[in-house]
Protein backbone atom coordinates (compact mmCIF):
# COMPACT_ATOMS: atom_id res chain seq x y z
CA UNK A 1 0.00 0.00 0.00
CA UNK A 2 1.29 3.44 -0.90
CA UNK A 3 0.26 5.07 2.35
CA UNK A 4 -2.22 7.41 0.66
CA UNK A 5 -5.24 8.14 2.80
CA UNK A 6 -8.35 6.58 1.30
CA UNK A 7 -10.86 7.18 4.08
CA UNK A 8 -11.45 9.34 7.07
CA UNK A 9 -12.00 13.06 7.48
CA UNK A 10 -9.68 14.10 4.63
CA UNK A 11 -11.52 12.04 2.00
CA UNK A 12 -15.21 11.97 1.24
CA UNK A 13 -16.99 8.82 0.16
CA UNK A 14 -18.37 8.52 -3.32
CA UNK A 15 -19.76 5.95 -5.67
CA UNK A 16 -22.07 5.49 -8.56
CA UNK A 17 -24.84 3.29 -9.81
CA UNK A 18 -26.30 3.28 -13.29
CA UNK A 19 -29.43 1.36 -14.20
CA UNK A 20 -30.42 1.00 -17.84
CA UNK A 21 -34.13 0.32 -17.50
CA UNK A 22 -35.78 -2.27 -19.71
CA UNK A 23 -39.37 -3.43 -19.98
CA UNK A 24 -39.08 -5.53 -16.82
CA UNK A 25 -37.98 -2.69 -14.52
CA UNK A 26 -40.30 -1.73 -11.70
CA UNK A 27 -40.50 0.51 -8.66
CA UNK A 28 -42.55 0.51 -5.47
CA UNK A 29 -42.65 2.10 -2.07
CA UNK A 30 -42.82 -0.06 1.03
CA UNK A 31 -44.86 1.71 3.71
CA UNK A 32 -44.99 0.85 7.40
CA UNK A 33 -47.30 2.08 10.17
CA UNK A 34 -44.55 3.47 12.42
CA UNK A 35 -41.32 3.33 10.38
CA UNK A 36 -39.95 5.38 7.52
CA UNK A 37 -40.81 4.23 3.98
CA UNK A 38 -38.41 2.41 1.66
CA UNK A 39 -38.35 3.14 -2.06
CA UNK A 40 -37.40 0.06 -4.07
CA UNK A 41 -36.27 -0.05 -7.72
CA UNK A 42 -35.71 -3.39 -9.50
CA UNK A 43 -34.02 -3.57 -12.91
CA UNK A 44 -32.85 -6.95 -14.13
CA UNK A 45 -30.64 -8.49 -11.48
CA UNK A 46 -29.99 -5.18 -9.74
CA UNK A 47 -32.05 -3.59 -7.02
CA UNK A 48 -31.80 -0.21 -5.37
CA UNK A 49 -33.37 0.80 -2.09
CA UNK A 50 -33.65 4.34 -0.82
CA UNK A 51 -34.57 5.08 2.76
CA UNK A 52 -33.79 7.77 5.30
CA UNK A 53 -31.16 6.92 7.88
CA UNK A 54 -32.48 5.44 11.10
CA UNK A 55 -35.83 3.68 10.75
CA UNK A 56 -36.74 4.32 14.39
CA UNK A 57 -35.82 8.01 14.44
CA UNK A 58 -38.15 10.91 13.62
CA UNK A 59 -38.46 12.09 10.03
CA UNK A 60 -36.22 15.14 9.57
CA UNK A 61 -36.54 18.27 7.47
CA UNK A 62 -33.65 16.92 5.38
CA UNK A 63 -35.55 13.66 4.78
CA UNK A 64 -38.54 15.60 3.44
CA UNK A 65 -36.36 17.97 1.38
CA UNK A 66 -34.58 15.04 -0.29
CA UNK A 67 -37.91 13.34 -1.06
CA UNK A 68 -39.19 16.55 -2.66
CA UNK A 69 -36.02 16.85 -4.75
CA UNK A 70 -36.41 13.21 -5.79
CA UNK A 71 -40.02 13.80 -6.88
CA UNK A 72 -39.02 16.92 -8.84
CA UNK A 73 -36.22 15.05 -10.63
CA UNK A 74 -38.54 12.12 -11.39
CA UNK A 75 -41.14 14.54 -12.79
CA UNK A 76 -38.49 16.10 -15.05
CA UNK A 77 -37.42 12.60 -16.15
CA UNK A 78 -41.03 11.73 -16.99
CA UNK A 79 -41.60 14.99 -18.85
CA UNK A 80 -38.51 14.44 -20.98
CA UNK A 81 -39.51 10.88 -21.84
CA UNK A 82 -43.01 12.02 -22.80
CA UNK A 83 -41.60 14.88 -24.90
CA UNK A 84 -39.18 12.59 -26.73
CA UNK A 85 -41.82 9.92 -27.29
CA UNK A 86 -44.17 12.48 -28.85
CA UNK A 87 -41.49 13.90 -31.15
CA UNK A 88 -41.28 12.25 -34.58
CA UNK A 89 -37.58 13.20 -34.79
CA UNK A 90 -36.57 11.72 -31.43
CA UNK A 91 -34.39 8.63 -31.33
Amino acid sequence: MSGAQTSGPEQSSWGGLRLHLGDGAWVLCHRYPTSKPILYVQAGGVSLTLSPNGHDTPVTTADVAFARDLVAAAQTYLSELERLRASPDAA
